[in-house]
């Protein structure tokens, strides 16, 4: 199956010299999503960034600390990949970064390693 993502390249102006507490590398894209959590309905946005652990989700509606939300990447030939995890932390107005959760649905850890690493 053929995900395609849409690979940015990070901003070099302003590199962050920072430490990096991520398990997994992350990769700068830009792909359409919609995410949903218990009783809040679904919203429309954009991932920014994802690795194989987790993701940042740009969009103008909150989402709390702990909550358990899914998050549904969009390709453009209609496929969707689906991918459940915990938010981390969050920006009102701007969106949230999720840690996926642990647990295998259908592949989906896989498929989105498959997809990480085949669009080097």
């Amino acid at each position: 199956m053929a995900f395609p993502l849409t690979i940015l390249q990070m901003n070099q102006d302003a590199p962050y010299n920072g430490p990096d507490r991520r398990a997994s590398p992350r990769r700068q894209v830009e792909v359409p999503a919609r995410w949903e959590a218990a009783g809040r309905g679904s919203h429309d946005a954009t991932v920014t960034d994802i690795s194989t652990g987790g993701c940042f989700v740009l969009t103008d509606e909150a989402a709390g600390e702990g909550e358990l939300v899914r998050v549904d990447l969009s390709s453009p030939g209609g496929e969707t990949l689906t991918l459940w995890g915990h938010v981390v932390y969050s920006f009102e107005q701007i969106g949230f970064a999720v840690r996926f959760a642990p647990f295998s649905q259908g592949g989906a850890p896989e498929r989105l390693r498959r997809l990480l690493f085949s669009s080097r």
